[in-house]
């Protein structure tokens, strides 16, 4: 081969992939009937030798002019630590199974987490949808007020948080956002303070046309509405499931 400025190459990869794959078939070769621990030495420099011996060992393998008599060697060691060179290989055995067993535990234990998370998210975001719903029906059955509702939600919210595991807590609603459940923007009251209530339609100031049946037709008129259809749509656009805002857990 040829490169761009003309000189002459060669391609080494082939050459060098089979040297390591060599290599590697010797390594497996001396380790299946010599194979050593570090306990089983009594110091680290005995255990020093031992791997000085593989590598040497090894390496005159894989020379041609030196591989018998690595073999007639390698026979000797083999024959001499027969017994614990079989013991070894059940404890690498029982090691590789503890590794892949810890591996599948792992596994396990993190896709059931991840189930509970879900399961707790899922839980609280139903929980608060069924709350949502019911303080609505209260507001529309005339049952309390709307700012009353929202202080419900908002202590609804804080047992939620508090119930679910801190490791996969939902994300809520702060206090400092506004859970608004009727379409009118109420401002939710303080925890520690009373709820703060609409003052009812009664006790507000009468306008001049309530008192004038024919000032609170014109009125009526005035929005495109007979006084009957007038009150339905009002019904309607006040407490319809449609203007209620609902944010679910994310």
């Amino acid at each position: 081969l040829k490169s761009e400025e003309g000189s002459l190459q060669v391609n080494t990869a082939p050459a060098m992939e089979r040297f390591i794959e060599i290599d590697r078939d010797y390594r497996k070769q001396v380790r299946k009937v010599y194979y050593m621990r570090e306990e089983d030495f009594a110091t680290m420099r005995e255990y020093n030798d031992y791997l000085e011996e593989v590598e040497e060992i090894i390496e005159l393998l894989i020379n041609d002019e030196t591989r018998a008599a690595a073999r007639v060697r390698l026979d000797k060691l083999s024959k001499a630590a027969k017994a614990k060179s079989s013991q070894n290989h059940a404890k690498l055995d029982a090691d590789q199974r503890a590794m892949k067993d810890a591996i599948i535990r792992e596994k396990e234990e993190a896709e059931e987490k991840a189930e509970q998370r879900d399961r707790a998210v899922q839980a609280a975001a139903e929980a608060q949808r069924k709350q949502q719903i019911a303080l609505i029906e209260d507001v529309a059955a005339g049952k309390q007020t709307a700012a009353h509702a929202q202080l419900e939600l908002r202590r609804h919210q804080a047992r939620i948080k508090q119930s679910v595991p801190e490791e996969y807590k939902p994300k809520v609603q702060e206090a400092t956002q506004q859970a608004h459940i009727m379409p009118q923007p109420l401002n939710p009251s303080d925890l520690k303070k009373e709820p703060v209530y609409m003052q009812a339609s009664i006790h507000a100031k009468r306008e001049a046309y309530e008192d004038d049946q024919r000032l609170r037709r014109e009125a009526f008129m005035a929005g495109g509405y007979e006084e009957d259809l007038w009150r339905r749509r009002y019904e309607q656009d006040a407490f319809a499931i449609g203007g209620v805002g609902f944010f679910p857990f994310v």
